[in-house]
């Protein structure tokens, strides 16, 4: 049937007052929890949702499967429902001789349309919801655990336009990376900020660095070059849900996070400088993270 014959068609549906008329829509997405396969079907008032835990293409036909037969035992006389899984409409049309009750309609003229957008929503707001209940789960985990102390460093190099970024925690946890795009020796000190604000990203902080202009720059009592202020920018931004204390640490004075976090700077700075091996890298690491252990961190100067 061509879309106009069926645009005539759905436009007496109306008149048929022992039709029901449906649509199923489904939706895939990812939370911070894990992906999921929303489906809602919407009849007249009613809207149903359907959930399962996962995101590959059987999770989309299952829980498309779960709707329909929801509709199948719901319908007590003609049904016409517009699916908007495309692979999954065609499915259920190969298969329609084993649902004689039921017209399968492709295009969502008319009513079909109000009641796709009503799926949608509810769709919507079910996701919403979910994120919403993660992020307040999140913020309490945040408030019942203390901030944890990290060190930020950056190491750049002279003749190479390579910046060596390093980050440690008080548990030992730690990032590191090469930048090479960083301008500066500031930019390169709020680079490691802003790894280490990405890198533990479930607690409140509380940041060294030995940087006296990085904490002008982040507190707005000094405005550097645009690329500066573009990682302030984005540090402002990762930290507007969380309380992220920045406090200035004398470098080279023993402390012993600012001490593994200039080594672990450095040390990646000259990693990429020097094509140093993998395995030897790792080792150079760990004899880092090691000087950590039994040390009890001083309290910022």
């Amino acid at each position: 049937m061509n879309p106009r014959s069926q645009h005539a068609r759905l436009q007496s549906i109306n008149e048929e007052e022992n039709t029901m008329l449906a649509a199923i829509h489904i939706r895939q997405t990812r939370t911070g929890n894990g992906p999921l396969t929303c489906a809602a079907l919407v009849t007249g008032d009613d809207v149903s949702l359907f959930i399962r835990e996962g995101y590959e293409e059987a999770d989309r036909s299952l829980v498309g499967l779960d709707a329909f037969e929801a509709l199948h035992c719901r319908a007590d006389g003609p049904v016409r429902v517009h699916i908007s899984d495309g692979p999954l409409r065609r499915i259920f049309k190969d298969v329609s001789g084993s649902f004689p009750e039921v017209e399968f309609v492709d295009i969502p003229f008319g009513p079909f349309g109000a009641l796709l957008q009503r799926a949608v929503n509810a769709i919507d707001a079910h996701i919403a919801g979910v994120i919403a209940e993660e992020e307040a789960e999140t913020q309490a985990l945040r408030a019942s655990r203390p901030p944890l102390l990290v060190a930020t460093d950056a190491s750049k190099g002279r003749k190479r336009r390579s910046t060596g970024l390093g980050c440690v925690s008080e548990t030992g946890g730690r990032q590191m990376r090469v930048d090479l795009e960083a301008r500066s020796v500031l930019e390169g000190e709020l680079l490691a900020i802003e790894m280490a604000v990405k890198h533990f990203s479930g607690r409140n902080l509380h940041i060294l660095t030995d940087s006296h202009l990085a904490i002008a720059a982040l507190e707005g009592t000094y405005q550097g070059k645009a690329a500066v202020m573009e990682v302030v920018a984005r540090i402002h931004e990762a930290t507007k849900d969380r309380s992220v204390k920045v406090s200035w640490v004398r470098g080279h004075s023993g402390h012993p996070l600012n001490e593994a976090a200039h080594r672990l700077a450095m040390a990646a700075r000259r990693f990429h400088e020097a094509e140093v091996p993998q395995d030897v890298a790792a080792t150079i690491v760990d004899n880092i993270l090691a000087s950590l252990e039994g040390s009890q961190s001083p309290a910022a100067a």
